[in-house]
């Protein structure tokens, strides 16, 4: 893709912090929830909208953007905080 001469750009994100539910939901057995622990970078859907708007419009990078959040987390700890607040909701 780099060396191409056709204009490009392409946007990467990392999971989003919305998605961490849907995840949690999929790796549900039995009476427990398996998730590994991978670190991961969780973004915002807004965050990912803001910045594929303004690659849209823009000129072509001729490269990828990597957009994810700021703070890194364990998968697993975070599902368990993601549970443990809905318990509590």
């Amino acid at each position: 893709m780099r060396r191409s001469l056709i204009p490009c750009s392409i946007v990467r994100a990392t999971p989003f912090f919305e998605s961490v539910d849907d995840m949690s939901r999929s790796e549900t057995h039995g009476e427990g929830v398996h998730v590994a622990p991978v670190q991961m970078r969780p973004v915002s859907t807004d965050d990912v909208a803001a910045a594929l708007a303004h690659v849209a419009v823009g000129v072509p990078l001729f490269a990828v953007l990597e957009v994810a959040g700021p703070e890194e987390y364990h998968h697993d700890e975070l599902t368990a905080k993601l549970l443990a607040a809905g318990e509590h909701a």
